[in-house]
């Protein structure tokens, strides 16, 4: 008998949202180009008018004050702004240990004295930490995709208050890409996202199509940017491409659902406790995160103390539960976590799991939860 298989791994790829899939079915996917001046093309330039005002009104952030500009993620979303920085000769950018490599991989565009990664320990206490005069791009990821961390405003307030201040030369840049669907849109969130100059999302995270997410930018940056692609006068001149109109009427779809399904979100995180329940009873599972006082209500990362991931993935798999060790941006390989050889668990650092869940899971809870505790059985004999 075949097994069934449970897609456990939603903070690298979310499913489809169903009013995606269902405007997918209906064929009316005819988008042309919205910058050609034929009535077909305007009509395609309507529909990124319309979601683009869709996304400055679910997000609260006003229009009179940053702008919006299409891209295929926060990963492309952050190199043009590193772009724009190491083209500056007096750039410079700090980001921390915790971030996703599309960050910490930014020192390549750097002069190491212009780079610099911000160590914390492992309750994110921030160490010293020093800021020039110099226009200074600092990156802020909200929610952590790996430990589950939420970096709220608080965090970042705490931060700014000791170590930038009234210097007005540092820029925030805002990793929102596990944000949607991963924790709750409360007011703090909207006022994180208030005191940045950047705020960046990609659409695959939250059930859009893959390949297409959106950064907002404070206005004052709209003649200041340097183009990272040149070609046209798309995006404010500051990434010419033929926008994917298809992909940017899936993040209003995709949305507009997350509005609609995040009561549910109380009962992904009453599943995620339960796992993690099953394996602090177990004494051969560690939970190197489990001291933050503030997580996702999706995520659940866990070590074995001798066994490496790429032993333990096909035990999960043989029981249809598709975990991940960790962030598919990195190859699609296992390879050492960094995060976890920072914070001074080197010797997990090739042991993760990640359990990564979504609305979506809550219809087979039961099923999950069986197949989760036979697998640890099973790798109790290993």
């Amino acid at each position: 008998m075949k097994t069934k298989q449970f897609y456990l791994d939603h903070n690298s790829t979310s499913p489809l949202s169903k009013k995606v899939k269902h405007f997918l079915k209906g064929g009316e996917v005819d988008f042309f180009n919205p910058n050609s001046l034929h009535p077909l093309g305007q009509s395609s330039h309507a529909v990124v008018y319309e979601v683009t005002q869709f996304l400055h009104d679910y997000f609260r952030i006003p229009s009179d004050e940053f702008f919006l500009i299409y891209h295929s993620g926060v990963t492309e979303g952050l190199n043009l702004l590193a772009h724009h920085f190491a083209e500056d000769k007096l750039g410079e950018m700090k980001c921390f240990i915790s971030d996703h490599p599309c960050a910490y991989e930014q020192a390549q565009r750097f002069k190491s004295s212009q780079f610099e990664l911000i160590s914390t320990n492992s309750d994110f206490e921030f160490e010293s930490c020093k800021f020039s005069e110099n226009p200074t791009l600092l990156n802020w990821t909200v929610v952590n995709n790996l430990s589950g961390h939420v970096f709220d405003y608080q965090t970042l307030k705490k931060f700014k208050n000791r170590f930038i201040q009234d210097n007005n030369s540092v820029f925030v840049h805002i990793d929102a890409a596990q944000l949607i669907g991963k924790t709750e849109l409360k007011k703090e969130v909207f006022d994180l996202l208030n005191i940045a100059s950047f705020i960046s999302f990609s659409g695959h995270k939250f059930g859009a199509l893959k390949g297409v997410g959106f950064s907002f930018i404070h206005n004052t940056w709209k003649k200041k940017m340097n183009p990272f692609l040149y070609g046209g006068e798309q995006n404010y001149k500051i990434r010419a491409s033929t926008m994917n109109t298809l992909g940017i009427y899936s993040l209003k779809l995709a949305l507009e659902e997350q509005r609609e399904k995040a009561d549910m979100l109380v009962k992904v995180e009453e599943l995620r406790n339960e796992m993690k329940n099953l394996l602090e009873q177990d004494k051969q599972w560690i939970l190197p995160f489990s001291n933050f006082k503030t997580e996702s209500v999706n995520t659940l990362s866990f070590c074995h103390h001798s066994l490496a991931s790429d032993r333990l993935l096909p035990a999960f798999y043989a029981h249809g539960l598709y975990v991940s060790p960790g962030s598919a941006c990195t190859s699609g390989a296992a390879k050492p976590n960094f995060y976890l050889e920072e914070l001074g668990h080197k010797h997990l650092a090739k042991n993760l799991i990640r359990v990564s869940l979504g609305a979506e899971n809550l219809e087979n809870k039961a099923e999950i939860l069986g197949a989760f505790t036979q697998v640890l059985e099973n790798i109790r004999k290993m």
